[in-house]
């Protein structure tokens, strides 16, 4: 059984897509959603009682009768004049609309009006993705928005198997991606990789493109044992003896009372002792 089916792998498909004809898809990073219930519109949307939305604002130039209406309304006028002026907004946003035409049409009206206010906004760092479910209402279409939109937020988080042992230059680049389009400091994450490195080594038979994948993993990993058994396992595939050879050493250096590595040592030593 190849590494990248053992049991302590699996905990990671909640957040990978596998379909046999394409390969994996890394799709989005572990996180938490936190969700604040609205139990009261006209308490939580007015000034005095609200989550301080307009922190940053002169609420004292904002005279309001206190109605959640008109404090929505100046949100929406300040929203405009934002979207309107400010070039330098950085954020993906998505934008999910439930069928609720028979009710209250201006539902659609308001959503289509702010995705256009997005569309329309200069920052070139500003990202809007929009989507209309005709076959849900407004109590049901929280569930597919929050997969359509965690899917959407996160598309530059993607590393897709295919084309990374095409190119695993598409690593090398992938943390500087990230801070540019997702606005965070993160690198690959280091179990899908090694799934990757196997993948190329193995079902592929592409040994160097599976050695630059765990090199790298090495280089953003440094103190795993794991990414260094997985290089020094391609080395020996390869024939690379002396290669593999340092990689079980540093091995021991983190660990060592690694018996696993001191027998792999051991057994390269004998193998390079014969080949000489």
């Amino acid at each position: 059984m190849k590494k990248f089916f053992t049991a302590n792998k699996f905990r990671l498909l909640v957040r990978w897509q596998f379909k046999p004809e394409l390969g994996l898809t890394l799709q989005i990073p572990e996180l938490i959603i936190v969700s604040i219930e609205n139990t009261d519109r006209t308490k939580n949307f007015t000034p005095t009682n609200s989550l301080n939305y307009l922190d940053r604002e002169d609420i004292s130039a904002f005279k309001s009768s206190g109605k959640a209406d008109d404090f929505m309304n100046y949100i929406g006028k300040r929203s405009k004049e934002v979207l309107a002026n400010r070039v330098d907004l950085k954020a993906r946003i998505y934008i999910a609309l439930a069928n609720n035409m028979q009710e209250d049409k201006r539902h659609y009206q308001w959503g289509n009006q702010f995705y256009k206010l997005l569309k329309e906004n200069k920052s070139p760092d500003l990202k809007v993705g929009f989507r209309y479910f005709e076959d849900e209402k407004h109590l049901t279409v929280t569930i597919p928005a929050t997969y359509y939109g965690l899917r959407y937020l996160f598309e530059p988080y993607n590393i897709d198997i295919n084309e990374v042992t095409k190119d695993p230059n598409i690593l090398v680049n992938y943390s500087a991606k990230i801070k540019k389009e997702l606005f965070f400091d993160t690198k690959p994450d280091q179990s899908f990789v090694n799934t990757i490195g196997y993948v190329a080594l193995y079902d592929r038979q592409l040994p160097d493109i599976a050695i630059s994948i765990f090199e790298l993993n090495t280089e953003n990993y440094p103190q795993s044992i794991n990414v260094w058994d997985s290089l020094a396992e391609a080395y020996t595939v390869r024939g690379y003896m002396d290669k593999a050879k340092k990689c079980y050493e540093k091995i021991l250096t983190l660990s060592p009372t690694n018996n696993i590595a001191k027998t792999k040592l051991e057994e390269l030593n004998n193998k390079i002792k014969q080949r000489n």
